[in-house]
Parts: C-alpha cells; structure tokens; sequence
C-alpha cells in the first residue's frame, strides 16, 4: 500500500518544579513546522530526509526541549509523522483514483485499469491471461480449444465459438428455448437439435416420450408399432405393415398388397390402388379396361365382381376391354392423294410432304398436289452451275448440261459443277476391249482348229 506521509515538528519547553518562569507549558515563538513526501510500504518508513528539527533554536530556562504530536500524527525519532492512504486495489478490482477502486468484471482473479475523463469512468482494459481473450471493453473469457471445444453444434474460430441459431455463450452451451420450455425439469432433459437448429425435449426415462401437446413424459401406446417424431415435435405412430395410424394407435389396414390403406376422420379404412386395380370389400382387385394397364380407362366391380368398362368416346368395348375405332379403316372420306388421320370421334385429311391442298388441311375427296420446289429461285442456288428438277413430292439439284460435280462421291446437292472436259480415253479403251476379244476369239478358233485335226 501506498502512504503519503508529512512531517510536522512541535518544540515545547518543559520547566522545572521549582522555577518560576511565565513561560509555562510551551513557547510558541520555539515551534518549528516541516512537510516533507515520504515513501513507506508495511507501515515501514524508508527513505526518510529529515531536517534536524531539534536545533540550539529551542531554549528552556531551567527546563529541557520535548516534542508532542498532535492526533493523527505518528512519533518518530525524526519529529511528527502524518501519513495519508493512497488506494491499492484487491484482486479483480481497478483503480479509478486515489480513493477509489472500481469492481473489473473481467474475470475471477482477473485485474483492470480504468480511463477516467471528468472523474467518470470511460473505458475498461482487462489484464486476460494467456488462454483467454477480450481486453478494452471487454471481460476476459477462456478460448475454445481440442479441451475445451464448443458444444451444441458450434465451431471455434481463432479461440472464440461461432454459435448455431439459438444457442450462446462462451461455449454456446446456453440454449435460448431452454429457459422456458421442456418442463419440469426433474423429469424432462432440454437439448439442442442441430440438424432442426431448434430445442427437443427428452424425457430423462428413456420408454417415456415426450407430448409436445400435453407437456407431459407418457408410454408410447401405438402398439403394433413405435413412436416417432415427425417434422418439428409431432408424435406420430410408425406402424408395422398391415397396420396404419389412427387416433395414436396402430390398427390393421390392409389392402392386400403394396397398396396405400388409410383411415378416414371416421376411422372407416380406404384403399388407394394402383393403375389397373379398384377397391372391393377392403382389398385391390384387378380391373383393367385398356389393352394398356396405364390406359387409365374407368374400371368399376359390382357386389358379384363383374367388370364395368366405361369405355371413352371413340372406342368400343370389345371383348373385356375397351378398344379404339378407327374410323379411317371403316370409312376413309380423303382422296387417295390425302392421308387419313383417327381423331376422337372424327377423322381429318392431311398432305404428305411435297404436297399441299387448296387449304391446310383438305377436305373430303379433295386432292392433294405437288408443290414444285423448283420456283423458289434460292432452290440449288447455293452451289455454283447446278440446276433444279422437280420431283413427285421432293425435287434434287444437278449440274448444268457440259458439267459435272467437282467431286464424284459428293451429292450434287453439296457440291460445285466443273465444266466437262472431252477425252479420247473412253474410245480408246471400248477399242482396246474390242480387240483384246478378237484376239481371245482368234485364238479359240485355231485352237479348235488344231485339236480337230488329230
């Protein structure tokens, strides 16, 4: 601890019994007076620069010179001793002035310093250990480490956790639903959902579930099946198959097959079939309509398990299914030119590709014909010296008369015309053809003539 400490000398005269002096008890005008700063620690004073205040200055006529010290002041060998406290602040605790000390909050066993400006205190600076972080402004907390990691799904960046939605702390322990929710807690345990980023309540006795509804830890009574938490706190039943959710019970529905069987408001059991299958008496039985199972043609079943097709417009039923009619195969009203097309109880007349009729689609009996591409002039312009020849419902391109392609395995669609060379190489090789077959016809003739003669 800090002292300031000051220094006041008193002279007195003391005088004899047996004089008599008018100067009784002291002398004022002898009264010398020092201050001086003095250091001391442990009520032990060091340092001391002391004048002698006990100079030849004090006289007492058949007396002697003695100091007394007022109250509030110390003797010392050295004179009167005053000594003013100066604040040394305990452990977690700052100093604000000399008579004052201010708590830090910076931490169990944690020291502070304060900046003060017009005697208010404007800032806090936490002296924080090693393996700690905060500081100006701050309270000093512990860092997350591989020791000491961050829970509920947090992640430590750097010595501080990064908290999920709804969780804080220095190690995001706290769980902000926590504080009201999952009650009592004598038998419900509040945890954090890190996947849902959101609270469950678990019943400390681990057959119990916990109702979100009643607030309550209860059995499971499904039956044949288990409790199960779906979405965000619903408790539902998972039933065994064959059996379906009712009211929190499990109870037996079966459609005979990999068919959905539900249960309506009533409890009465409905059976959701598949393509090509129809409810009767409580199961799934086949009725199909179409030649195709996904032709999702009406299917019913009466008490006795008779089919009903309830065959669509343009079909008929035939056989236990419903068929399509064609009406083009029974009365074809298009002109031999004309393609007939099935609609649903109608049939339409189109033209082939090459071909067109007076209106886009023609009508019965009305002829389609050809459309002759060769009077668009782009029509073969793309490639030099060639020339378009319409065609029944198409046309091609060739080269001019006098050309020919630039290349011979190249369509002539694809490709520019040269002109056409004349060459003495054809004749020339029908000639040497000929003769090679007089010259093998020559040698037969004497060779049977030879063989003739023996």
């Amino acid at each position: 601890m800090k002292f300031c400490v000051h220094i006041l000398v008193i002279l007195y005269c003391l005088c004899v019994l047996e004089t008599i002096s008018s100067e009784v008890n002291f002398v004022t005008s002898d009264t010398i007076a020092t201050d001086y700063g003095l250091n001391a620690r442990d009520e032990e004073i060091s340092n001391m620069d002391i004048l002698d205040a006990w100079g030849s200055d004090c006289t007492c006529l058949n007396g002697k010179c003695v100091n007394r010290c007022p109250s509030s002041y110390w003797t010392s060998e050295g004179g009167c001793i005053r000594v003013e406290p100066v604040c040394e602040c305990d452990p977690e605790f700052g100093k604000v002035n000399d008579s004052t000390c201010a708590y830090c909050d910076c931490g169990k066993g944690i020291n502070c310093s304060f900046s003060v400006i017009m005697n208010e205190i404007w800032m806090k600076n936490c002296f924080c250990p090693e393996g700690y972080h905060g500081g100006t402004g701050y309270s000093c907390l512990p860092n997350c480490d591989e020791k000491r990691p961050c829970q509920n799904g947090g992640t430590c960046d750097e010595g501080t956790c990064l908290c999920k939605r709804g969780t804080a702390g220095v190690f995001c322990e706290e769980i902000y639903w926590c504080k009201t929710e999952c009650k009592p807690r004598l038998t419900v345990d509040c945890v954090y959902n890190q996947e849902q980023e959101y609270f469950d309540c678990i019943c400390k006795d681990k057959s119990l579930y916990f109702d979100y509804r009643d607030e309550i830890c209860k059995p499971c009574s499904c039956g044949n099946g288990t409790c199960k938490y779906y979405g965000i706190h619903e408790l539902r039943c998972d039933c065994a198959p064959g059996y379906q959710e009712f009211k929190g019970e499990c109870k037996p529905c079966d459609c005979g097959g990999k068919e959905t069987c539900e249960f309506d408001q009533k409890g009465f059991k409905t059976c959701k079939c598949k393509t090509g299958y129809v409810s009767r008496q409580g199961i799934c039985a086949p009725c199909n309509c179409g030649t195709n199972p996904s032709s999702n043609i009406p299917c019913s079943l009466d008490i006795l398990g008779v089919k009903t097709c309830h065959c669509p417009s343009g079909s008929n039923y035939t056989k236990g299914v419903c068929e399509d009619v064609y009406l083009c195969q029974v009365n074809n009203p298009c002109h031999p030119t004309a393609i007939c097309v099935d609609l649903v109880d109608k049939t339409r007349c189109e033209c082939p590709k090459g071909y067109a009729a007076k209106h886009y689609y023609p009508g019965p009996g009305e002829p389609c014909e050809d459309v002759d591409e060769c009077l668009d002039m782009s029509v073969c312009a793309q490639h030099k010296n060639l020339q378009c020849v319409n065609l029944p419902g198409t046309y091609k391109c060739e080269c001019l008369p006098g050309f020919e392609p630039i290349s011979l395995d190249a369509h002539s669609h694809d490709t520019d015309c040269k002109s056409h060379k004349e060459t003495w190489m054809p004749a020339g090789v029908a000639i040497l053809v000929i003769l090679g077959l007089f010259a093998i016809g020559a040698g037969l003739f004497v060779y049977r003539t030879r063989r003739s003669r023996y």
